[in-house]
């Protein structure tokens, strides 16, 4: 009787046990699926803020070009004049 009322004690715990890991194994789930959108996010994140320092360097050199065609015009000899040499339709 008494190795009776053990076993069933013990197969309780193994229930209460079994019930408890299945309820982790879905959150770890749940968890894991979290993970990839958080890394899918910090990839888009990476992205982006690769093409913000593209976007801030162009804007850092913008001045740049202006001032090399408004210098082109100054040290251009008289009589000189640049033309483009590409026919219609070539790039």
């Amino acid at each position: 009787m008494v190795m009776g009322l053990v076993h069933t004690y013990v197969e309780g715990l193994k229930t209460y046990q079994e019930q408890r890991n299945q309820i982790l194994q879905k959150e770890i789930a749940i968890l894991d699926k979290i993970i990839v959108e958080i890394n899918d996010i910090e990839e888009k994140k990476r992205k982006l803020l690769a093409k913000i320092d593209l976007i801030q360097k162009l804007q850092k050199s913008r001045p740049e070009i202006v001032h090399l065609f408004d210098e082109i015009p100054k040290i251009t000899p008289d009589g000189i004049f640049l033309q483009n040499s590409l026919k219609p339709g070539q790039n």
